[in-house]
């Protein structure tokens, strides 16, 4: 069976850190990976060892918690939308099935409502998601997760 591959982009959205703070790991040696063909790959196990480090993990939460955050302190508003919502789901399945069904239900919800916040972060044995906005457009992502939760 073929091992799922991370960019570097993926791990950015994956925990929403920032493509500099990513490449900061690769050379503290914080995050380990391998380039194949000049272009920065990692394994889920790759990425679960740099959330093991405390301080990748304060950094993590620090900007996830900022979100929230801003959220709550009524800072984050889409004058579009009537009603936004925040929520914060965590899923204890971290296979790479489970992953990789997340991550395409957060990419469907963020690609056609643009005014999603989201942001993933798998553990060792689960994944959390965050997202706000609007609620409709939050609610079309916990339907895939009903639908998840059959698998």
């Amino acid at each position: 069976m073929k091992e799922n591959r991370y960019t570097v982009r993926d791990v950015v959205e994956m925990t929403g850190l920032s493509e500099r703070s990513i490449r900061r790991y690769l050379r503290e040696g914080k995050l380990s990976g391998m380039k194949l063909g000049g272009v920065w790959r990692f394994t889920k196990e790759d990425i679960e060892t740099m959330f093991v480090r405390q301080e990748t993990d304060q950094d993590i939460a620090a900007k996830t918690g900022d979100t929230v955050r801003r959220f709550v302190r009524g800072e984050h508003k889409d004058l579009n939308t009537t009603i936004q919502a925040c929520i914060i789901v965590d899923i204890n399945d971290a296979s790479n099935q489970s992953l990789n069904l997340v991550k395409d239900a957060v990419d469907h919800v963020v690609n056609t409502h643009e005014s999603i916040d989201a942001r993933i972060m798998p553990t060792r044995d689960s994944v959390r998601v965050t997202l706000i906005g609007d609620l409709e457009h939050i609610d079309t992502f916990t339907d895939a997760l009903k639908r998840l939760n059959h698998l």
